[in-house]
């Protein structure tokens, strides 16, 4: 009795994809990078203008704020509210700074902003305020905002926090 030949088996690697084997994009990972992040008082901690501040001012300074999360390629525009106009920090993620909200899809802009960077300080610190700043999300982007009376109160209660963000 013959036996049929058994097709041999393809070599490791060379079969047809598994759909449980498969690469990671940088988007998918930058994605989840944003989805399992640190809590913004300890994100904070982490980027330059506040790495001398005292944990403790930072967890209640970031207690303060409005955490956000924003997808990439979406137009983001601080809120605005309370005295003064409103303050944000960048803790995770890019994106792309323009001139006036309107502009946020336009494929140019003033310069690219990273986790660290402030934004708002100037017409919070006496600048005449405009219609605020406006941003397209270049990868994830995850924003820590306070309105400007919550900055009056840290500039008032933490002394460490205050430096940070007049000498960023």
């Amino acid at each position: 009795m013959e036996h049929a030949p058994q097709p041999s088996r393809p070599a490791p690697g060379s079969g047809p994809a598994r759909p449980w084997r498969h690469r990671i994009t940088h988007e998918a990972r930058l994605q989840a990078m944003v989805a399992r992040h640190l809590p913004a008082g300890e994100a904070l901690q982490r980027l330059d203008p506040f790495a001398e501040v005292r944990a403790g001012d930072l967890q209640r300074f970031a207690q303060l704020g409005v955490e956000r999360g924003v997808d990439k390629d979406a137009a983001v525009r601080l809120a605005r509210s309370g005295s003064g106009g409103s303050l944000a920090v960048i803790l995770e993620g890019e994106a792309l700074l323009c001139l006036r909200p309107g502009h946020a899809r336009a494929p140019r802009g003033l310069d690219v902003l990273a986790a660290g960077d402030l934004l708002g300080v100037a017409e919070l610190f006496g600048a005449r305020a405009g219609d605020g700043a406006a941003l397209r999300a270049l990868t994830p982007l995850r924003l820590l905002e306070w309105d400007g009376d919550a900055v009056g109160e840290a500039l008032h209660r933490w002394p460490g926090v205050a430096r940070a963000l007049l000498c960023a």
